[in-house]
């Protein structure tokens, strides 16, 4: 959410902003002071004061009616749309997997045939981030010294050697 609040201040300047999470995970949002709306409460017919579309949780919508309403507006509309987790699936048992955010920005992707704009793991913006806020808080810190735990393969393990510090799988 911290990558997509930064590119709300710096790319959106008015509008609402809607989203498809938890009203929790919609405060990095509400910290740009934009005004923003889930997508539960959209009306179709009335789009034009929408600017922008934020992917934030995973949890907090109703899949059916609401996942139908995040197609049906990015059909409807062009405007900027960003992933604030780009891991498709995290684990949730041994040998069981949940479908993540970035699971579902795919799929919509996949079906409009459009890009978004993926704010997360493993690009390095997120570790930099952290990494420059860190820095400002303890002084220099090597990259060496940092170890990135993660539970996902493909995005907390794959940024963490990106982005060259060491490494942690743990199977949660």
């Amino acid at each position: 959410g911290m990558m997509a609040k930064q590119f709300l201040e710096l790319k959106i300047s008015s509008g609402k902003v809607a989203y498809l999470g938890t009203q929790n995970s919609a405060e990095y949002i509400a910290q740009t002071g934009l005004e923003y709306v889930p997508v539960s409460e959209v009306d179709l017919d009335n789009v034009d004061d929408i600017s922008a579309f934020v992917f934030l949780d995973d949890e907090g919508f109703d899949w059916n009616t609401d996942f139908n309403k995040t197609v049906n507006l990015l059909r409807r509309k062009p405007m900027p749309v960003i992933t604030a987790n780009s891991d498709i699936f995290y684990p949730v048992a041994k040998h069981d997997v949940a479908i993540a955010t970035g699971g579902l920005a795919k799929l919509v992707e996949r079906m409009l045939n459009k890009r978004f704009i993926d704010y997360g793991k493993p690009d390095s913006q997120m570790f930099m981030y952290a990494y420059e806020g860190l820095m400002a808080e303890m002084g220099f810190v090597d990259r060496k010294d940092i170890l990135m735990v993660g539970d996902t393969l493909q995005t907390d393990i794959l940024g963490g050697n990106k982005f060259g510090v060491k490494t942690m799988l743990v199977l949660t």
